[in-house]
């Protein structure tokens, strides 16, 4: 994933582990709270489905 986004969020990034590309990726593209949530889910499991997302969001 790192080697993927690395053009939209930049190589100090990638080698910087004081922040997680994922929290980069919300903070440049302003992503809501549940979007936060449902990128940093994908980033650390090999897939994300709707299911997952319903039971992390069981209210919405």
């Amino acid at each position: 994933m790192k080697a993927y986004l690395k053009n939209d969020i930049g190589d100090e990034v990638i080698n910087n582990n004081s922040i997680q590309p994922w929290e980069k990726l919300a903070q440049l593209y302003q992503l809501n709270s549940r979007q936060g949530l449902i990128l940093k889910y994908a980033a650390s499991y090999p897939e994300i489905t709707i299911q997952n997302c319903e039971a992390m969001f069981p209210i919405v």
